[in-house]
């Protein structure tokens, strides 16, 4: 099976690879799975329009997004640019926040009322690491300390993400 990852953040591709490494090696998707990465931004881009229309070889094909606090609009406008042709194969997932949701529900961190980003950040500096608050950039690393069963039973997104990749 072909999915195309479509992701609008720099950092989330080598994030997604690690964790689907990480799925398949527990049998949470399919030892045959290859993943392409489209290093798209989605948002508003009539790039996507032609990303999505031009793949011919994906079985399926996950738009995942930030909602920056409103998951609905972004998931809408994310919507009007999958071609109808198209819309039994794609898959949008678009976080309330952003990804760093999982890694913030994985270790059991309380993000609300806060990015989880800057929960993260605030995570470090009370480690003692006032120097090397958690930064964007650190988010592949963070793919490791995902908790697979945890989020299977209590995220949708995570779910949904997961039974794309079967």
């Amino acid at each position: 099976m072909i999915v195309k990852l479509i992701c609008e953040d720099y950092y989330g591709y080598d994030f997604f690879s690690s964790l689907i490494g990480r799925l398949k090696a527990s049998n949470n998707a399919s030892r045959q799975l290859h993943v392409n990465n489209g290093r798209v931004p989605p948002i508003c881009n009539h790039k996507l329009d032609r990303v999505l229309k031009a793949d011919t070889s994906s079985d399926k094909i996950i738009i995942i997004a930030d909602g920056d606090g409103d998951s609905l609009k972004v998931r809408k406008n994310l919507d009007s640019h999958v071609p109808a042709v198209k819309k039994a194969t794609v898959e949008i997932i678009v976080f309330e926040f952003e990804i760093e949701e999982w890694v913030c529900k994985s270790l059991k961190l309380d993000f609300h009322g806060t990015k989880p980003s800057e929960c993260l950040s605030m995570l470090s500096r009370k480690k003692g690491s006032a120097k090397s608050p958690y930064h964007h950039k650190d988010l592949p690393s963070y793919s490791s300390k995902i908790d697979i069963p945890l989020l299977l039973r209590t995220d949708q997104h995570f779910q949904r993400f997961v039974s794309c990749l079967k």
